[in-house]
């Protein structure tokens, strides 16, 4: 209180500090946004702070190399420190007090809960370190398939979108068991470069050096495949790093294969016309393409234009062959060429031996009319198969299946109806849905937003007007845009002056990278470039302008362009997919804003599903899921549907943003199809007309052969082996695979 009676108030202002710094390594971090917030009665705001002579300051600074933040002077009161940590770190740090170095000033405003300011206060903020969004490494190889004594080669493409510049990078490489470096192969961006760091023999360290924010860069090397391959799982690994922050665990998987040496046989042969029942393929007794034949573990082959085919890497012991008789002309009857038909001329025994080539031919001996027309028709559609289909889908357009197997064939359901005789009953099909098809039902289902292509030239649109009348030249209203860049360009009489206004504001002469005119036209056209928008509905005005400066001529229109990513989409084929194991069920995934519009940009996603599998290169098997991209706001996955009908549960993430959605799979039925075989040696080493017994009707095996071998105290030996495959519907709407 003054002399006079009169009551005075007094004001202490205080400058809290601190410095932000890494809960790991105690350096200080740089890049972290910090803001006071203060707390009151009424809710929370950002905080009034002055300068030390008084005059208003930010509330929110970041931080430099020091990490150190400060906020000059500030009321007393609560406040709460606001974090948004540089990308690579997290904020609140998970480590307590006591885990952080003892230097350190931690205290509750250290984790963004609220704090008293009465006096001076210096709270330091740990951030800890996490991995880095926007740092993406892919893996690829020049061959899926090698043999010992190969070579190939391997390109790491990595692409830093963290939106910060990355010293140092390097790329971590580890070699599969067998696989050797070639000294001298490492190449930078398309250039020599030096021999990477080689660790444990099978590790290669890339210095790629620095990399600044939106580039990327290509390493690419070459390895030697030795010996001890087989012995491994043919997966290389490769991950880049600098500083705290990493990228993706990349890999690339190759087969291995022994070549010369494996023991796995090969069958081939051909089915043809045997019209004069000779048993051997004349002059003008041509190949029958498109017919399916089975072995005894369920895998098929096709034949081709001229009726041949093979099998490879068939295990060397004694098979079942089997043609499907629904992939035959209607009216053929086959005829039989050899003992190993065993009396049925729809099948054949086929020995193998390791490493063994062995032929098995078939013959159909009708030659009917009919037949013959079927064929003919078969050849001609495989010869004049167009270059965009592959020689396989034509020769299978005729038939109620699907090609390119991808799992255990065996497990595959199938159908045929049965009487009580055991005879197959004709059953009407269904046309089945192609895959292009449901790729085409699967855009379908979310139509494609409207963008515009920019790979017409300006001279080019100017040619096509028919008029000089003013206004955008390629764009329209409503218009859709990929990203927030554009370029415009507006055509109108020659000698006007143009204007661009975007939302109100005009865009600068500089913009300006292109004009073209047409005199003979009375015709002039302007492109500015670089025009950037906002996120959501942009207004767009252009003006032509005469020599005085009025405004002569006007249009308007209006576009959208994307904001941040809001939401993921699933989009599946309403009829669903096929529970066959091979026919991939097309899934279109699309990341889009708030509005639907596309987010163009990069993005890594995880592909999750409760059934089948997504036939998609996954970047990192150690996470859960599949791990992919997706670029340009929508991309198309194949999902590998499963054996069994039934739905299946499918999910798309990135981050907090995810998608779910349902798809059904039906069974495909088809006529009952069955090969086998079981064989069996017994050895006497000594034998008597007295030990052989008459054979009984009642004789049989107690249970299914399945593998047998033993031995009688050295005088005799005996072993078995026993192999079906069985597909079919039995017994109305009961679904049979035997295998």
């Amino acid at each position: 209180m003054s002399c006079n009676g009169s009551v005075l108030l007094s004001t202490i202002l205080i400058d809290p500090g601190g410095v932000v710094f890494d809960s790991r390594s105690n350096q200080p971090v740089a890049g972290a946004r910090v803001s006071l917030i203060e707390i009151t009665a009424s809710g929370e705001k950002p905080a009034t702070v002055l300068d030390f002579e008084g005059k208003p300051a930010p509330s929110t600074v970041i931080t430099a190399a020091d990490g150190q933040y400060v906020f000059p002077l500030v009321t007393a009161g609560n406040y709460r420190l606001q974090v948004t940590p540089p990308n690579g770190y997290s904020f609140p740090s998970t480590l307590s007090a006591a885990e952080l170095p003892a230097e350190r000033r931690i205290d509750n405003g250290s984790y963004g809960r609220p704090f008293s300011i009465s006096s001076a206060v210096l709270l330091d903020i740990p951030l800890d370190p996490a991995a880095a969004s926007g740092l993406a490494l892919e893996k690829t190889g020049s061959r899926s398939e090698v043999e010992i004594g190969e070579s190939l080669r391997y390109t790491l493409r990595v692409i830093n979108n963290t939106g910060e510049d990355l010293p140092g990078l390097v790329i971590d490489d580890r070699l599969p068991a067998g696989f050797r470096y070639l000294s001298g192969s490492t190449s930078l961006n398309g250039t020599a470069s030096r021999d990477p760091q080689v660790s444990a023999g099978r590790t290669l360290r890339f210095s790629v050096g620095d990399l600044a924010n939106g580039k990327s860069a290509k390493v690419a090397y070459s390895v030697q495949v030795g010996s001890g391959a087989t012995a491994g799982d043919g997966i290389n690994r490769a991950q880049a790093f600098s500083g705290h922050v990493q990228s993706n665990r990349a890999s690339h998987t190759v087969e291995i294969n022994k070549g010369v040496f494996a023991d796995e046989a090969y069958i081939v042969g051909k089915l043809y016309a045997d019209c004069d029942r000779n048993q051997i393929q004349d002059q003008g007794e041509p190949g029958i393409p498109g017919v399916r034949l089975y072995l005894d573990d369920g895998s098929y082959v096709i034949t081709d234009g001229e009726g041949k085919y093979s099998f490879y890497g068939v295990a060397p012991r004694t098979h079942s062959l089997r043609v499907d008789r629904i992939t035959l002309p209607r009216g053929a009857q086959m005829q039989a060429l050899a003992n190993r038909n065993a009396g049925d001329a729809l099948s054949r025994f086929v020995d193998l031996r390791n490493g063994e080539l062995h032929r098995a031919d078939f013959a159909e001996g009708s030659c009917a009319a009919d037949v013959m027309q079927e064929v003919d028709k078969r050849r001609k559609e495989a010869a004049a198969a167009p270059a965009s289909a592959s020689e396989e889908e034509e020769l299978t357009r005729h038939l109620r299946t699907k090609d390119s197997p991808t799992q255990d064939v065996r497990a595959r359901p199938a159908s045929g109806l049965l009487d009580s005789a055991g005879r197959i009953l004709p059953e009407e099909q269904k046309p089945l849905t192609t895959s292009s098809e449901a790729r085409s039902q699967a855009r379908a289902a979310a139509p494609e937003p409207a963008s515009r292509a920019m790979s017409v030239s300006l001279e080019k649109l100017l040619l096509s007007r028919k008029d000089n009348r003013f206004g955008f030249m390629d764009l329209k209203e409503g218009d859709v845009l990929p990203g927030s860049d554009l370029s415009v360009r507006l055509a109108g009489r020659d000698g006007s002056q143009f204007r661009l206004l975007v939302n109100g504001e005009e865009v600068a002469q500089n913009r300006i990278g292109q004009r073209a005119r047409m005199p003979t036209q009375q015709l002039m056209a302007w492109e500015y470039i670089g025009v950037k928008l906002l996120p959501g509905r942009n207004q767009l005005k252009a003006e032509a302008l005469d020599g005085f400066g009025n405004v002569r001529e006007k249009a308007e229109i209006s576009l959208i362009a994307p904001g941040r990513a809001a939401r993921l989409r699933l989009i599946v084929p309403p009829q669903g997919g096929m529970a066959d194991g091979q026919t991939p069920l097309p899934v279109v995934v699309r990341l889009q804003d708030a509005d639907g519009v596309p987010v163009a940009a990069r993005t890594l996603i995880t592909l999750e599903t409760s059934s089948g599998r997504w036939d998609v290169e996954d970047m990192d098997p150690l996470q859960e899921g599949v791990q992919t991209s997706i670029q340009g706001g929508e991309a198309l996955f194949d999902l590998l549907p499963p054996s069994d009908p039934g739905t299946a549960r499918l999910r798309v993430s990135s981050g907090q943003l995810s998608g779910d959605e349902r798809a059904t799979f039906t069974p495909y039925l088809r006529p009952l199809v069955a090969t086998g075989v079981i064989e069996g040696a017994i050895g006497l080493n000594r034998l008597s007309a007295d030990a052989l017994a008459a054979p009984d009707a009642g004789d049989q095996f107690e249970q299914d052969i399945r593998r047998i071998n033993g031995s009688g105290a050295g005088n005799s030996q005996i072993g078995a082996r026993g192999s079906m495959f069985l597909k079919g519907k039995v017994r109305g709407d009961y679904l049979l695979t035997l295998a």
